[in-house]
Formats: structure tokens, C-alpha cells, sequence
């Protein structure tokens, strides 16, 4: 566990990297994130910022929050603990799919389904098609990985086939 983890961490130390050598882009991305950067400052950027950035930029509250997660620090019985928008990308957001408040509910709705798979959504389910898989970026991922999780991502949290799916998330999300 914490390959996903450590992938942000990566994103971060590049993040930075490229602030300080002033590329555009890099500077436009922690200027939408960290109200407090302003180019031509004294004021020199530090990782801690940057790991905000590439948090906020991949759907989680703040770095702790990313932190909490993709450790699998929140372990909730209940299943409510709020991954916030990590699983989901405005991509998805024309395409239908079946929304749950509860897990239970989305649990037997996705059973009756196989081909569908289930994503958390801040303190909410999803249960969607091969579709939304493609949206999020993870269509090229090995079916294995898949067939492991039982195409669910709420009861594999913790389980290392999950944190390689987050891990590819990462890596595939579009900024």
C-alpha cells in the first residue's frame, strides 16, 4: 500500500520543481490553489504548498486529507468515509449513472450488475459503466485488477490491487 501515495508525493517535488524554474503553467496551478502565492515575491513556494496543489487538483480537501486516504488511514466500518472527488472527473458528469447515499444500497444495486463498478463520491456511491472507467482514465487497466476488487472501490479499500488502481488514477488524471 502507498504507491498512490507516493505518486503524489512525486507530483508535488515536480510541482515545485517547476515553480521555481517559472514555468507558466506550474505558477498558474499554485496560484489557483494557494491564495497566498504571488509571483515575484520573496516569498518562495515550499513542498507542503505544492502537495496542497496537486491534492486539491486530484479531488481530496487538502493534503492531509489525501494523506488520510491514500494511506487507508480512514478505514470506516460503515463505509462513509468520504474519499471526496478522487473517483470522478467533470468528464463523467454527461454520463448517467446510478447515485446511492448509502453504501448498502449501492452495494446490492451494483451486485444485481456485474459489468457496472462502484466508486466512492465524498460520502456518496456511484455505480457506473465501462464509460465512466474510460472517463476517469482507468479503460487501460489490467482486467485483473478489476476482477480483484470486484469492480468495486469501496470494499477494496486498503487492499493493494486498490492502491494500484489509485496509483493509475494518478498517473492518468488530466490537469
Amino acid at each position: 500500500m502507498n504507491k498512490a501515495l507516493d505518486e503524489l508525493k512525486i507530483q508535488a517535488k515536480i510541482l515545485l520543481k517547476s515553480v521555481k524554474e517559472n514555468h507558466p503553467t506550474a505558477t498558474q496551478r499554485l496560484k489557483r490553489h494557494y491564495k497566498y502565492y504571488q509571483e515575484g515575491s520573496v516569498y518562495q513556494p515550499k513542498l507542503k504548498h505544492c502537495q496542497q496543489v496537486v491534492a486539491c487538483e486530484s479531488g481530496f480537501l487538502d493534503w492531509q486529507h489525501a494523506h488520510q486516504i491514500l494511506s487507508a488511514n480512514d478505514l470506516n466500518q460503515d463505509k462513509q468515509t468520504s474519499m471526496g472527488s478522487f473517483w470522478h472527473d467533470h468528464r463523467c458528469n454527461a454520463l448517467l449513472n446510478y447515485w446511492f447515499s448509502n453504501y448498502p444500497e449501492a452495494a446490492i444495486f451494483h451486485q444485481g450488475k456485474p459489468e457496472t463498478y462502484l466508486f466512492p463520491y465524498n460520502h456518496q456511491f456511484i455505480v457506473a459503466t465501462q464509460e465512466y472507467v474510460q472517463a476517469i482514465g482507468l479503460h487501460e487497466l489490467d482486467p485483473t485488477l478489476w476482477h480483484i476488487v470486484q469492480n468495486n472501490l469501496v470494499a477494496s479499500y486498503t487492499s493493494d490491487a486498490w492502491d494500484k488502481i489509485a496509483l493509475a488514477r494518478l498517473q492518468n488524471r488530466i490537469i
